[in-house]
């Protein structure tokens, strides 16, 4: 973690390990009501199967305060996406785990919510199911402070598969108000970036994703409204591969999204 004045110039850099875990991948940041910061992601031993959420909370120099590893069932593959401070000040980490009813050799996987107070102890934890493979990727705090969870769902793990995206818009106690699934027919994707599912200035949402594919040249955007009804779709086509990573709302009403494109779907 690198800490910089506004003009750019170096403060101070630490890194960061898990007691036991050697492989750590840090998703999200989110500043904290007392000025430090809370990172959320995955520690593994680099084998299948034994990865947790990892949520770290550091002070405002970078100095550890604490931080609590999260698993679901034993032996699941558990990831964190991100994580925002709560409405009263507590912690939230969204990612996905192994359904609570599989057992430890079903690859079936759910959305998993996790609500913590300012010292990361658990209060409660949630897991959300359709069928097959779920991962929650996104949590959006809303003007009526509830929140959008949305991420991808599939039944099958194979990535390339026919999937869609997957939105649900939940209270702070994590129930659900309503869900939705949307798709234009090919396998619509949302990867762990914090700005591919954003509220409008109308209290609606657009959501942006692309299709998973060898030939993937395409950016489906999504505007919906309140209740998750589309209002509408649309196709941005590119000459190359393409990937949205980001979409924001100006002060005027227009959105701008931004991503990468390239000739080959592995540069």
């Amino acid at each position: 973690m690198v800490k910089s004045d506004a003009n750019g110039v170096h403060k101070w850099n630490k890194s960061y390990s898990h007691h036991l875990k050697p492989f750590v991948t840090i998703n999200s940041v989110v500043q904290t009501p007392d000025g430090g910061y809370a990172r959320g992601g995955t520690v593994g031993s680099g084998s299948f199967g034994t990865a947790d959420i990892w949520v770290l909370k550091v002070a405002a120099n970078g100095d550890v305060q604490w931080n609590k590893t999260f698993n679901g069932l034993e032996n699941s593959n558990d990831y964190g996406a991100q994580i925002l401070v709560a409405v009263d000040g507590g912690l939230l980490i969204v990612g996905s785990t192994h359904a609570y009813s599989a057992t430890p050799y079903d690859l079936d996987s759910d959305y998993w919510l996790i609500k913590m107070d300012a010292m990361g102890n658990e209060e409660w934890n949630k897991t959300y199911h359709r069928i097959g493979f779920d991962y929650g990727f996104m949590l959006v705090p809303l003007s009526d402070d509830n929140y959008l969870l949305g991420g991808t769902s599939r039944k099958t793990a194979d990535l390339e598969s026919p999937g869609l995206l997957w939105i649900l818009k939940i209270d702070q106690n994590g129930s659900v108000h309503w869900n939705k699934t949307y798709s234009n027919d090919q396998y619509e994707y949302m990867d762990a970036g914090e700005n591919q599912l954003i509220e409008t200035t109308d209290d609606g949402f657009l959501l942006v994703s692309n299709e998973v594919g060898d030939e993937s040249k395409e950016y489906w955007i999504v505007k919906a409204n309140s209740a998750g009804d589309i209002e509408w779709p649309t196709v941005i086509d590119n000459k190359n591969y393409a990937k949205p990573y980001v979409c924001v709302q100006s002060p005027s009403g227009d959105f701008y999204i931004g991503g990468c494109a390239s000739s080959s779907k592995d540069q």
